[in-house]
């Protein structure tokens, strides 16, 4: 909560693809690493890389939203992109649980970060292909 001030400041000036591009990548990264760690430094420093991730990444997409929709759809892009966003906290808390009790926490937490790289691959062929046709 407290790095989206900054963030946003940040999406204001940089290319915003870049910055869900890196936050996605410290989420996987400090999931990852999550599932490894079994004492209280490096918990919190994946807490950390974590918080930061989601932070690029929310606050980036959020830009996006408000610069690629069109002014009378922005505040239900917007309402629908929260709920996305709680959603999948909620429904990615509920599935960890489950699967943590079957298949452990390194593995668990290093599938949470591949998805989060899979999320990654995804939106850049979104990005790519919103580029393609803006261009032609």
């Amino acid at each position: 909560m407290v790095g989206r001030v900054p963030i946003g400041r940040l999406a204001d000036r940089c290319d915003r693809n870049r910055l869900v591009a890196a936050g996605l990548v410290c989420l996987a990264v400090a999931l990852a690493a999550m599932g490894q760690v079994t004492r209280l430094g490096p918990l919190l420093a994946c807490s950390v890389v974590l918080g930061a991730g989601m932070a690029l990444t929310f606050t980036a997409i959020g830009a996006l939203i408000a610069e690629l929709i069109p002014a009378v759809q922005r505040g239900l892009a917007m309402g629908m992109y929260n709920s996305c966003i709680y959603l999948g906290m909620m429904s990615g808390s509920t599935v960890m649980g489950m699967a943590l009790k079957q298949i452990g926490y390194p593995v668990g937490f290093a599938v949470a970060g591949s998805v989060s790289l899979a999320a990654l691959v995804l939106f850049s062929l979104m990005m790519r292909e919103k580029q393609l046709d803006q261009a032609g």
